[in-house]
């Protein structure tokens, strides 16, 4: 069953690249929200790291409408002034583009046009995957399995999330030559692809999507060493306005787990609830947490964390991407995860909250 939904959605995606929508043409964009009040406002906008806005909508009965002109095909989010969150990505292209996140448990759809009608197939699919490993991991945490039932849910979860890498790179090497694929390379962490896989689907990219800041970062970041075998005495400033040092922050515990994230990040926030119960679950085992964020804002930060409320240590570098943290761990993607001793020694690196649990199980405990 899993294999012909495979080929059903590549399928799709080699539909999308023999029917791509023309150059410069007008769009028309509407959809519905949830738990919006009447003149609530949506922004419109454009970019994956470094948004613009160009748009504002305003709601109305719990719908929004708007209509334009655009070039050529580019990626574009949502985003929410009252929740202060982006709710819905999806390709702003010439069609009739229709958004649904009318759902009061926050999930949604986008569709109406060739390139959000693929966007919406490969979001079913990666969420199918993230459903199962969820599924799997409760049943670790609350069904007292047996030592073999353990290994073989550790197990499944390797599968589940080999099998979710391969069908993402799949995907982006199918769509590579347009704005699907060129998403799939930059939106998906680091854990998505391998080194090499990132590599080569960079050189299948079209020379005006291979000259972007963004790929260019890439290659920088692909040339470097990969990561850091010891974490540097950063100092950093924290939540509750004091100057930390980090080393001696993760001398607390026997581990910690250090997450690096921004509030602009919609992966990032994404990850928080996971993270949140990856820490309760090991913090009695001395399994710290301390969350560096790469905010230039120190102000959304501090918004950012009081809505999300995570419970661990909560420090900022706003220096951004220029900062001492980002050069000095060859950072050039968030989300990411690295997982040290008490030393400062780098055990992991790059591991999804799920990959963590895992490695804390497997390895650690």
């Amino acid at each position: 069953m899993r294999k012909c939904i495979v080929v059903a959605i590549v399928s799709l995606f080699g539909l999308l690249i023999s029917c791509q929508p023309k150059q410069g043409s007008n769009y028309t964009l509407s959809g519905s929200v949830a738990d919006m009040s009447d003149g609530d406002t949506l922004y419109l906008l454009s970019g994956l790291s470094e948004s613009t806005r160009f748009d504002t909508l305003f709601v109305s009965h719990g719908r929004f409408h708007t209509e334009g002109f655009v070039e050529e095909p580019s990626l574009c989010f949502l985003y929410s002034a009252r929740s202060q969150s982006i709710i819905s990505p999806f390709f702003l292209e010439p069609g009739v583009i229709d958004i649904d996140y009318s759902s009061p448990s926050g999930g949604g759809s986008v569709s109406g046009t060739v390139m959000n009608d693929a966007l919406q197939a490969l979001n079913d699919s990666v969420v199918g995957y993230g459903s199962e490993m969820n599924a799997v991991m409760t049943s670790m945490h609350s069904d007292s399995p047996t030592k073999d039932q353990q290994q073989a849910a550790l197990l499944r979860l390797d599968t589940l999330s080999l099998r979710k890498n391969q069908y993402l790179y799949l995907a982006a090497e199918q769509n590579i030559t347009n704005e699907l694929g060129y998403a799939i390379l930059t939106y998906f962490d680091d854990d998505s692809f391998s080194r090499e896989q990132r590599q080569s689907l960079i050189s299948q990219l079209p020379a005006s999507m291979r000259s972007r800041p963004r790929i260019q970062e890439m290659e920088q970041a692909l040339s470097e060493p990969e990561g850091v075998t010891t974490l540097p005495d950063l100092r950093l400033s924290s939540s509750l306005g004091n100057n930390l040092s980090l080393l001696e922050e993760v001398g607390k515990n026997p581990y910690t787990i250090i997450e690096f994230w921004a509030s602009w990040s919609t992966a990032a926030q994404k990850d928080m609830p996971k993270l949140s119960r990856l820490y309760h679950h090991y913090r009695d085992r001395g399994v710290g947490m301390i969350s560096i964020s790469l905010d230039l804002d120190a102000n959304d930060w501090r918004r950012s964390i009081e809505r999300m409320g995570p419970s661990w240590l909560q420090l900022c570098d706003t220096k951004g991407w220029e900062g001492e943290t980002a050069e000095s761990l060859h950072l050039h993607a968030i989300p990411h995860t690295i997982l040290v001793d008490s030393s400062g020694k780098v055990l992991a690196s790059g591991l999804s909250a799920d990959e963590l649990d895992v490695y804390l199980e497997q390895v650690l405990f």
